[in-house]
């Protein structure tokens, strides 16, 4: 009998054991698995919705799109649309408010720019440098003037008033360099012409621009040869006169030069 009663006993110990194992694994396992709790009914004393008022409010159905509830006159529900910002945090909505557009980070940075720096000293610096702006406009159509004053002279013609004067200048250079005052004119004609077309015809803007272009280029070559004959300088000197950057300087050094 006792070894039937030990097999026994080793049988009821191994159940016992797998019998803890299991309810350990069970018990693992319920652990990791989050329980989802009841919320709470909300409850509030008092609530206004659409310009209604409801007393002792008690939420008894909340969803993404409709809500409702219960109070002393009864039950109602409503559409969450319905519901302005407010009363959504109040029955417990989130309210997503949407990102800054780029827009409105640039005009937030435009608008503390003033206060970074005091406003007086901003005001007197943006004066300052729209002064300093316009006194280097004037200074350099000044001794422009001053250049092709000179020129003139140099060539043998009396340059007159309007050789101070933005535009007008090519005609009394033009008189230096023995040519007609009618390429200016027709030179602004086409220009004219330009401008009115690009209104009223596009399609024909690209070929008076390129008859545009071709008529400068053709009259600076024209000047520059005859300018430089007039000063006594050789033609070579006019390619100077050409080239974009130095024509400015070769303009000086003619006009200096003996």
């Amino acid at each position: 009998m006792k070894p039937e009663n030990g097999a026994v006993k080793s049988r009821v110990l191994c159940q016992v054991i797998m019998a803890g194992l299991i309810w350990f694994t069970v018990s693992a396992v319920t652990a990791q698995v989050p329980v989802k709790q009841e919320d709470t009914p909300r409850t509030l004393e008092s609530l206004t919705i659409a310009g209604e008022a409801f007393t002792n409010v008690r939420v008894f159905q909340q969803s993404p799109t409709d809500i409702i509830i219960r109070h002393d006159g009864g039950i109602t529900g409503f559409k969450v649309q319905q519901l302005d910002n407010p009363t959504l945090r109040r029955l417990g909505y989130e309210i997503s408010t949407p990102p800054p557009t780029v827009t409105a980070n640039a005009s937030a940075r435009i608008e503390t720019l003033p206060s970074l720096i005091p406003s007086g000293s901003f005001r007197w610096g943006l004066l300052l440098l729209l002064t300093g702006v316009f006194a280097l406009i004037v200074g350099t159509c000044i001794y422009t003037g001053y250049v092709f004053r000179l020129i003139c002279l140099k060539s043998g013609t009396n340059p007159g008033f309007t050789v101070w004067l933005p535009y007008f200048q090519a005609f009394p250079l033009m008189r230096a360099a023995r040519m007609s005052w009618a390429w200016i004119v027709a030179l602004t004609s086409l220009s004219v012409l330009l401008a009115y077309t690009a209104f009223r015809v596009p399609q024909h803007t690209a070929v008076l621009a390129a008859l545009l272009a071709l008529a400068t280029v053709g009259l600076a070559m024209v000047w520059s040869i005859r300018i430089c004959h007039a000063c006594g300088k050789s033609s070579m000197f006019a390619v100077l006169l050409l080239l974009p950057g130095l024509n400015y300087l070769a303009l000086v050094h003619l006009a200096s030069s003996r």
